[in-house]
Order: C-alpha cells, then structure tokens, then sequence
C-alpha cells in the first residue's frame, strides 16, 4: 500500500469514526428523552398512589399509560444497543 493509498484508508477510518460518534450521541439523547418518559410515568404512578389516597385532584397530573410499556421496551432496546456498540469498540 503506497502514501496516497493509506492516507485514502485513514481518511476513511476516520469518516467512519466520525459517523460512529454522530451515531453515540443520538443514541445517548434517545436514552436520555426516554429515560425522561420514563420518570414522568414513575412521578405520574406516585401521584395516583397519592389520589388513592385523598390527595386533592388539582396536585395530580395524568399520564398516557399505555405508551408506558412501549417506552420502557424502546429504552431498553436503545440501552441494548449502546451496550453492544461499546462491546464492538472494545473489541476493535
């Protein structure tokens, strides 16, 4: 392989890198937003737990609880994949 050819070569490992890191930080905000989802369903479940139990209706909020489990599935496949990214880069 001459100078131009690893030169070529590097160029594109570092568009490559480039593109992985761009990939990482949607993914990290992806987690981020859903992990906020998912705090807003947990405060929102404490706050029914509180309806239940004689807190005024005007302190609680609701919640779309059946976008709950899709949430918490799409967390955890996003989570999955950073984990096998991370595996991938520590094996490269």
């Amino acid at each position: 392989m001459n100078a131009d050819e690893r030169r070529a070569a590097l160029a594109d490992l570092l568009l490559e890198q480039h593109d992985a890191e761009c990939d990482l930080r949607l993914l990290a905000r992806r987690v981020h937003v859903l992990g906020e989802r998912l705090r807003a369903a947990g405060e929102s479940m404490v706050r029914a737990m509180e309806r239940r139990d004689g807190v005024p209706e005007d302190r609680i909020e609701s919640v779309d609880w059946e976008s709950v489990p899709a949430t918490v599935a799409e967390y955890n496949a996003t989570l999955d994949t950073l984990a096998r990214i991370r595996d991938a880069i520590g094996n490269a």
